[in-house]
């Protein structure tokens, strides 16, 4: 059975038999989110890195650098990354300057600078594989590392516990 005719059965069985089952349900979920294995564990937000609105975190790595990532609330949000345009190494950006798109099964997502700097590396590895940044947020699936013009900025970021208290506003 395909996964539509799968999903179509499912969304009418409860019509027919009177009520859904927690089966059911659950199914349905992993149909229409293929990432929903996600759900129900703790998300993990270390406290070690900074946050920002729009989901990117920050890895301080001197004080002058930082590498940035997506968080797992976001790489969850997205579903499979199936894409990523990043920029090149060099380039220079203000705080919330477009940089970048992410592609997934589900949205495309715009890359917002979170820090203005200048792009010294990329991850080599997220264009042959760019669901490491599902897999491996905080690790390997690391964006870009960049050379902070205004290392102040950082002063505007999230704690990782402010994170976590913001974060049901934004479900």
């Amino acid at each position: 059975m395909s996964p539509l005719s799968k999903l179509s059965a499912l969304l009418i069985m409860p019509f027919l038999l009177g009520t859904p089952t927690q089966a059911m349900a659950q199914e349905l979920t992993k149909l229409a989110w293929p990432h929903s294995q996600t759900l129900g564990r703790k998300a993990q937000y270390p406290s070690e890195l900074r946050y920002v609105r729009d989901h990117w975190h920050i890895r301080p790595i001197s004080d002058r650098y930082v590498v940035i990532g997506a968080t797992e609330f976001l790489t969850t949000s997205l579903g499979g990354v199936t894409s990523i345009e990043l920029p090149k190494s060099g380039q220079v950006f203000k705080r919330w300057d477009k940089c970048g798109v992410i592609e997934s099964d589900i949205s495309i997502a715009d890359l917002l600078m979170p820090v203005s700097g200048r792009i010294v590396a990329v991850n080599p590895n997220l264009s042959q594989e760019p669901g490491l940044v599902f897999r491996n947020c905080y690790t390997t699936g690391w964006l870009m590392t960049v050379e902070l013009s205004n290392p102040q900025e950082l002063n505007e970021t999230l704690s990782s516990l402010d994170y976590k208290i913001r974060l049901p506003y934004d479900q």
